[in-house]
């Protein structure tokens, strides 16, 4: 059973023993994000607290559970007494026992000395408020069943996330979508009515839309205005994704000038944006994560223009079916996702992205004097070679790592003319599909490498759908060409068809500084059907065909 701010507004009494058992397991993680809260609060407990994580990942310092005798104790309920002690920070155990006080342990120090009494009513209103504000809603309803001080201090949380589960105590699966979404509209707005004239920072609904949830919709987003909301997420997409066409249409004109300055994070799914006026976008919003989201490009361009100190930018299966124009310069933007749009041309200006992700099909690519950007992702549809080396070295100027996935392996010269060049790549990640017919193709891969003169790190995937006996044929080779920075090379999906053995030898011959090879022939796409003796047959064809070619101080895997 779900703990809810419904279920557990009654405390102590009239509560079945599960759901207390349960927060009595998670309290001393929430003591611990309780502690970590206190530490900007010390001055007001005349203490100099400081947060910091330890190498565990747990809370250390301000927050470290410990026992009668000492410190170190794994953190628990001490079955002794029924309390947990938690040190924070200048060394002060504070505990929570049976009471319904938090207290620390009057207890004698190593110098002799009494530790003074602290109890929860001694902290000012202010300093609580802070404290659980910084905890999640679910966080705080569950010390809400510890005491009957604590019943309503769920309201206090700053941070609202309001999903099906949450709300409802299950899962929409096996419900009537109907009931189940009337369920969730009168327990959200039962949470609501407990909220008003809070502050809440954050508001995250997560539900399945329907039309019924319009109205619902704009009234929790007007509460969320009027409480000096930051933070809003809309997750409306359904359980499984179809080609919807239904979608909330965004309320904007809700918002007013102080309400927008001060939005620093949206994250919109299934949802359209249809602005009755020009909207000039959030001056001070940092990241903006749009799915199945629909909007023309003129409204994109008015919104994103504004979007000044916008940091982190994200599509996926968006309806433009234009242009993705950003006219004003996007300077303070740092990662850029677009993935499987209805987008005919990407133009902007982010001289300061450092990382670029694109899935999709060919198609004209703009961002501008990139000024050093760091690593771009690409799965590219229906692309040939010659346009991935000749185009995107002046799409992508300056990129240090470079991963590209393709479904095939087009018929290409062995070495192509005319290339671009990634003057400043060091890691390069080919994931490639090849099927039979396009095995030989596989050495002009080579031709990556002469595109990259500084190139480090070599991965390569392959999924390949080969009928050839492992070794077939006599090696072709390739005009030599050094790569003198090449140190590593890891190759999966080897299973030695003489494409891939061509390339090997080729890398081998021209890197003399390569320090570590690994040949695998599991597959990382796909699934692998080699069998034991297909494995013996490879590092047989590989120690026979590179035999020579390898230097001594070459470090050879082949798993």
């Amino acid at each position: 059973m779900a703990v809810t701010p419904l279920r557990t507004a009654e405390g102590h009494d009239g509560v079945d023993p599960d759901p207390i058992r349960r927060a009595l397991r998670g309290v001393s993680s929430v003591l611990g994000r309780v502690a970590c809260a206190l530490a900007p609060a010390a001055g007001s407990l005349g203490t100099d607290g400081s947060c910091r994580r330890g190498a565990s990942g747990n809370l250390a310092g301000i927050a470290e559970i410990v026992d009668e005798g000492g410190i170190g104790v794994p953190a628990g309920i001490c079955p002794a007494g029924g309390s947990v002690l938690v040190r924070v920070g200048d060394g002060r155990p504070v505990s929570i026992g049976k009471g319904n006080n938090l207290t620390s342990r009057s207890a004698q120090s190593t110098h002799g000395t009494r530790r003074p009494n602290i109890k929860l009513e001694d902290l000012p209103e202010d300093v609580l408020d802070r404290v659980f504000s910084k905890l999640q809603l679910n966080e705080v309803v569950r010390t809400s069943v510890l005491s009957s001080k604590w019943r309503l201090m769920w309201a206090i949380s700053s941070k609202l996330r309001l999903d099906g589960p949450t709300i409802c105590g299950r899962p929409r699966y096996f419900c009537n979508k109907p009931n189940y979404t009337k369920e969730f509209i009168d327990g959200v707005n039962t949470v609501l009515q407990q909220l008003h004239g809070k502050v809440v920072e954050e508001l995250d609904v997560k539900i399945e839309f329907e039309s019924i949830l319009v109205d619902h919709l704009n009234n929790w987003i007007s509460f969320a205005v009027s409480s000096l909301m930051k933070n809003l997420v809309l997750d409306l997409a359904p359980a499984k994704f179809v080609d919807e066409k239904d979608r909330y249409m965004f309320p904007i004109e809700l918002f007013d000038g102080a309400s927008i300055s001060r939005i620093q994070h949206i994250k919109l799914s299934c949802v359209s944006f249809r602005p009755r006026s020009l909207f000039r976008g959030f001056p001070n919003l940092r990241k903006l994560d749009l799915h199945l989201f629909d909007a023309s490009e003129m409204e994109l361009d008015d919104m994103l223009s504004g979007c000044a100190n916008l940091e982190w930018l994200s599509f996926i299966r968006c309806q433009v079916n234009d242009e993705l124009k950003v006219k004003q310069p996007l300077s303070r933007l740092l990662y850029l996702r677009i993935a499987h749009c209805s987008i005919k041309k990407v133009e902007l200006h982010a001289k300061n992205l450092k990382t670029f992700v694109y899935r999709g099909v060919q198609l004209p690519i703009d961002l501008g004097e990139v000024k050093k950007l760091e690593t771009a992702e690409l799965r590219l549809y229906g692309v040939t070679f010659e346009y991935v080396l000749s185009v995107l070295p002046s799409v992508l100027p300056g990129v240090q790592n470079f991963t590209l996935k393709t479904s095939y392996l087009p018929e290409m010269p062995l070495l192509l003319e005319n290339i671009g060049k990634f003057s400043q790549l060091r890691f390069l990640r080919l994931l490639l599909r090849v099927h039979c017919s396009e095995s030989n193709n596989i050495l002009s891969l080579a031709s990556f490498l002469r595109a990259a003169p500084l190139i480090e790190e070599v991965e390569v995937h392959f999924d390949a759908f080969c009928l050839q006996r492992v070794g077939w044929g006599s090696l072709r080779s390739l005009p030599p060409h050094s790569y003198n920075y090449l140190r590593k090379v890891h190759i999966t999906g080897f299973i030695g068809i003489m494409g891939q053995l061509e390339f090997l030898a080729h890398i081998v011959e021209n890197a003399p500084a390569l320090r570590i090879l690994n040949i695998d022939p599991r597959k990382k796409l796909g699934n692998c059907t080699c069998s034991a003796s297909d494995f013996v047959a490879i590092r047989a064809s590989v120690t026979s065909k590179l035999a020579g070619k390898i230097l001594p101080g070459t470090e050879v895997n082949i798993l």
